[in-house]
Order: C-alpha cells, then structure tokens, then sequence
C-alpha cells in the first residue's frame, strides 16, 4: 500500500522525530523530504512523501499524525490539498 504524508514547515521536525522514534523501521528512510507550496515555488510551506509500505506500518503511521495529514492509496493526494511541488 502508498502512503502519503504532508506536514508544514512549523511540524516537519517534529513529525519526522516521532515517526522514527515510535517505528524503528523508518530510520534512514527520506521522510518528508519533498518541498510542497500553494503555487509550486518558494516560499515553502509544506513538506511531503509517498512511499510503499506494510499495512503494519502504515496504520502505526496512521496513529501518529496528530501533526500531519496522511491518507493511503491516494492519487491526488497534493492536488486535493491546494499544494504543488516546489522545483529548483
């Protein structure tokens, strides 16, 4: 299954922190690595990642998003947020 994941730039530490603190299996991985914006350049006000995972993961994940927004197997899962990826 893909997980999606988005927090702002105020919870993006936070979120990574907990996420490999409470599931070890994360550890390493590029979580929250992708800049996101309302128009697709700076200033960036979110971040993002997608990504194939277990069941089991993703419902610890699931768990843990009281500071960012997580749905699994979306598609549009950006576009339904207002948000674009910021290019360099």
């Amino acid at each position: 299954m893909i997980i999606s994941i988005l927090a702002t730039n105020e919870n993006v530490d936070a979120v990574r922190a907990t996420a490999t603190e409470n599931i070890p299996e994360l550890v390493g991985h590029q979580l929250l690595s992708i800049p996101v914006s309302p128009n697709g350049s700076a200033p960036i006000t979110h971040w993002f990642c997608q990504f194939n995972t277990t069941q089991e993961i993703c419902d610890r994940l699931l768990a843990l998003q009281n500071l960012s927004e997580m749905e699994v197997n979306s598609k549009d899962f950006l576009k339904s947020k207002n948000l674009k990826v910021v290019r360099s």
